[in-house]
């Protein structure tokens, strides 16, 4: 059995780029056993993963122990089931329903992705008195109760309302207090603090397993877990720590980190570049060079189980950009891009970013073409005002052309050409795919999820650095002192000759990416180190 252990604190509706939804995704298609171990409360829990298509994994849910949760039959709750007062009135806003009673705030209603319920706050003259969490399979999970608009205690509740274990936000020595009706049914009267109780918890359900030596146990690194579940008296004896981007901030936690190590079978990373700096700040630290050697490796979290894509059946050159800091060296890039486009007709832009920056390249793009073109800005805000249409990528996106002066109709026709997309799941980008011609990502450490995915469609990638996943001249283009971004461009857009071999080049390297490719390589690197 495979045990994996999400890092799904913050905003749990987007798990698309996660490591541990992808590694799930790969054992399963392999045939293996995958299952969840949930540590945080999640009372959205069943409606993500079946959003993520892991409907069909196997979970356990810490907080489902606790709360007696584990076999409840779903229901869906609506306003309507819960007591409001008789002059109540419902005003519905995009994202919630404010409950209006005696011309004052009673309540706000909040919504989930899937139309469910989610929480509803009260308010006592217009201050919060308390929030009650609605869990997705229809039932008050949790009720939070608030002093003077600060969070004062959580009840974490039963299906029948019998709240369990209280959680304290204040001064309080022990933080959690266990209902004396209830109290049986854990070892100790109050804990210190929440981990004190999940260890207690995730002990007893690991003990309570059918134990193999093939056994494994796999940890999205976070240092609000490592240690908890590092620490555990019952667990698989094989552990494996993932790294994912910067999630696991281990260079400023080395002394941390080493001692995770002392239990740790395997060190998973996500690029080659990341082996290269632990191991540099392991010998920084003398720790035995004997016991990292096959012990840190690179193994891909994403496999290329997507289609090629058919952007050789299009007339238009449709290329997509990942840029989403905003920085100097991406506005320089930009320009490039633009420079480019203005002589290529054919030449389409995707903008890939994210909602904070969205806004900012939209600003940018106006004001370049707005300079290049001679056309005031009021101009450009005017023509924008007037032809805005809000269902498009962008808020001039197939507006109609006025008749105006030759400028103004050039620098539409560019803007017109050009889409800013903010990707909230992983179909969109496969969506997209199906049509891009090439990918550009010049960020100093490509972004890992793309370059898989652009090797699964067999699209070329444009990078600043080589990598693992992107050769020069084969499957991409890899800028140096001694070719531009317009060379790049012009290597797979003047013509299919490059782009076909690029073709061809990737579906050699999907068979290296597949997910039963990379679930031997952890089966053959487990099965060699134990803990």
């Amino acid at each position: 059995m495979f045990y994996f252990v999400p890092s799904w604190y913050k905003n749990q509706s987007e798990l698309l780029f996660d490591d541990t939804v992808n590694q799930i995704k790969m054992f399963y298609a392999s045939g293996e056993i995958p299952k969840i171990v949930m540590l945080n409360y999640a009372p959205q829990l069943p409606f993500l993963l079946h959003q993520q298509e892991l409907f069909e994994i196997d979970y356990w849910s810490a907080f489902d122990e606790i709360q007696m949760t584990n076999h409840v039959n779903d229901k869906l709750l609506n306003i309507a089931d819960f007591s409001w007062p008789k002059d109540a009135e419902f005003i519905y806003t995009p994202f919630n329903v404010n409950v209006m009673s005696q011309n004052t705030l009673f309540a706000q209603i909040s919504f989930g992705t899937g139309g469910y319920i989610t929480a509803i706050d009260f308010y006592d003259k217009l201050q919060i008195s308390k929030r009650i969490m609605i869990d997705v399979r229809g039932f008050v999970s949790s009720i939070i109760y608030f002093e003077q608009g600060q969070p004062r205690y959580q009840d974490y509740l039963s299906p029948a309302g019998v709240w369990q274990i209280r959680q304290n936000f204040g001064n309080e020595i022990f933080k959690i207090e266990v209902n004396t009706a209830v109290i049986n049914r854990f070892k100790q009267p109050v804990y210190v603090n929440m981990d004190e109780l999940l260890s207690e918890v995730v002990d007893n359900y690991f003990n309570r397993q059918q134990k193999s030596e093939n056994d494994a146990l796999i940890i999205a690194a976070d240092m609000r877990h490592n240690k908890l579940l590092l620490h555990l008296h019952c667990r698989p004896d094989k552990v494996v720590l993932s790294l994912f981007k910067d999630r696991f901030p281990y260079a400023e936690n080395m002394i941390a980190f080493l001692d995770e190590l002392k239990f740790v079978s395997l060190v998973v990373v996500d690029t080659q570049e990341k082996v290269t700096q632990i191991t540099k700040q392991l010998v920084a630290y003398q720790y035995p060079k004997q016991e990292t050697v096959g012990r840190i490796a690179h193994l891909s979290p994403y496999d290329t189980r997507f289609e090629l894509g058919r952007s050789q059946q299009s007339r238009n050159l449709d290329v997509l950009i990942k840029a989403s800091q905003f920085s100097e060296s991406e506005k320089n890039s930009m320009n490039d891009i633009l420079d480019y486009m203005l002589n290529n007709v054919s030449v389409k832009l995707f903008i890939a970013t994210n909602n904070q920056n969205k806004n900012e390249w939209d600003n940018y793009i106006r004001q370049y073409l707005s300079i290049y073109f001679h056309v005031t800005e009021e101009t450009m805000t005017s023509w924008l005002t007037e032809n805005s249409d809000d269902t498009a990528e962008n808020s001039i996106n197939k507006a109609p052309l006025d008749d105006v002066d030759l400028n103004t109709v050039s620098a539409k026709f560019i803007y017109q050409r050009i889409s800013i997309n903010v990707f909230s799941d992983e179909n969109k980008i496969i969506k997209l795919f199906e049509h891009i011609r090439l990918i550009i990502d010049l960020n100093p450490f490509p972004d890992v999820f793309i370059q898989i995915a652009g090797i699964s469609a067999g699209i070329p990638q444009i990078n600043m650095s080589i990598s693992d996943y992107v050769e020069n001249r084969k499957n991409g283009f890899v800028i140096d002192e001694n070719n531009t971004l317009n060379d790049a461009l012009d290597f797979y857009l003047k013509g299919l000759k490059n782009w076909n071999e690029a073709l061809i080049y990737s579906v050699k390297k999907i068979e290296k990416y597949n997910s039963g490719a990379i679930v031997n390589q952890w089966q053959e690197m487990l099965g060699n180190h134990y803990a």
